[in-house]
């Protein structure tokens, strides 16, 4: 069975195309923000990453600047990338993140969510809490979740932007949609695009150390197209300057209800003159072909690698 998909099989998206529908996904953010409430269950998840992560600080997994070193792995699936990169990653908290009821119960660490305290009264002198959702090592949570709404509780969360840095995201084989029908369920032409983007922007208006100058999104595909199509999708969103600092000041008056019906306020970054793009600017690395005597990190990678067929990687820096 070949498992790669390639130019042949799916042709590239032309050019303008793809750009037009990042450009139309950057300026119509505050309608998609808007459009539907976070899902309860979401809400409460992100609760409970938040009183994990709150519940080291203070500890040896915090930057110089006072906060909680955290890698996301979003569609983590049943998990297992998440407890390999709890290992290769011992200082840095785990967050491990998918819809799947199904996927997420066949990893014996994860037990559903129960009932969190408030944010606002969380815990921060013990984390004997989470003994049964976490690796032996302690630094890894998985937890069922809504990725889109997800990312909107890491951004409008104060807390979070106050006491997380977000030092990688990883997105490791997410469902590629090859047929053409399907490219806006693609991340990078979805309308949730620029959420994922600024988890790893939150640092932007501060002074950075070395140790937290930025974070990074990679991207695993066994379908190259499919990473060089990400790039493009990224290089749009450096075209018009978009970046977390210049989307907080709208966030405040979308998330303060300051519109009203059909006059919902679009996002022009590129109108903003007082914002510094060129510091919000991601590098790109790749997508750069793994080896193959690598060590699988997720069910899918293990059998690529096993038929032999090319896995590939790529990685967006900020501040790079």
């Amino acid at each position: 069975t070949q498992y790669t998909i390639n130019d042949s099989i799916c042709p590239p998206t032309e050019h303008e195309v793809l750009k037009s529908i990042v450009q139309k996904h950057i300026h119509t953010l505050p309608r998609y923000w808007m459009s539907k409430p976070i899902a309860n269950h979401t809400a409460s998840a992100f609760e409970e990453a938040l009183d994990f992560v709150m519940s080291f600080k203070g500890g040896t997994i915090e930057n110089n600047q006072g906060k909680v070193k955290v890698i996301l792995d979003s569609g983590c699936g049943t998990g297992k990338s998440s407890f390999v990169l709890g290992k290769l990653y011992p200082d840095y908290l785990i967050l491990g993140i998918d819809q799947s009821l199904a996927r997420l119960s066949r990893n014996k660490s994860y037990q559903p969510a129960r009932n969190t305290s408030s944010i606002n009264s969380v815990d921060t002198e013990s984390n004997n809490q989470f003994e049964k959702h976490t690796s032996a090592e302690g630094n890894v949570l998985l937890i069922r979740a809504e990725l889109t709404d997800f990312w909107k509780c890491c951004i409008s969360s104060r807390l979070w932007k106050n006491h997380v840095h977000v030092h990688k995201h990883f997105l490791l084989y997410p469902n590629p949609y090859p047929k053409k029908a399907r490219l806006k369920n693609r991340f990078y032409a979805h309308p949730a695009f620029p959420l994922l983007l600024m988890t790893i922007m939150m640092d932007e208006s501060e002074n950075t150390d070395s140790e937290s100058e930025g974070g990074e999104l990679i991207v695993r595909s066994n379908w190259e197209g499919y990473l060089k199509e990400f790039a493009t999708a990224v290089g749009v969103w450096d075209e018009l300057g978009c970046g977390f600092d210049n989307w907080k000041k709208l966030l405040v008056s979308v998330c303060a209800g300051n519109t009203v019906e059909n006059e919902i306020l679009d996002w022009h970054p590129e109108n903003d003159l007082s914002y510094n793009s060129d510091s919000s600017k991601l590098a790109i690395l790749g997508p750069n072909r793994l080896s193959q005597h690598s060590e699988p990190w997720t069910n899918f990678e293990a059998k690529y690698l096993e038929c032999g067929e090319p896995i590939y990687e790529i990685t967006f820096s900020k501040g790079g």
